[in-house]
């Protein structure tokens, strides 16, 4: 099998910027089967810092998978989605 990935990054400003991760698996087979399985994975993240040290972070992952065998072929179908937002304030006492 091999494994391809890309990342990038985009700052609008030195305070806000995306990323986003592509990455796919492919050709990974199971031995003494005949089955072949692709995975995808896109992810990204949306990072703005508010106020010095205080960051809001939203992300998203999503997953999906390619399998033929001789019984089932599933192409692209959906395997998990992940939403996260996160928000972290800087305190000094």
């Amino acid at each position: 099998f091999f494994n391809l990935s890309s990342n990038s990054t985009w700052m609008f400003t030195k305070d806000l910027f995306v990323r986003l991760h592509v990455q796919g698996i492919f050709g990974s087979t199971y031995l003494d089967q005949r089955e072949t399985s692709n995975q995808y994975l896109i992810s990204g993240l949306l990072s703005w810092e508010y106020k010095p040290g205080s960051f809001m972070y939203l992300g998203y992952n999503e997953g999906r998978v390619d399998e033929v065998n001789p019984f089932i072929s599933r192409r692209l179908e959906f395997d998990n989605r992940t939403f996260i937002f996160k928000i972290s304030y800087f305190f000094s006492i």
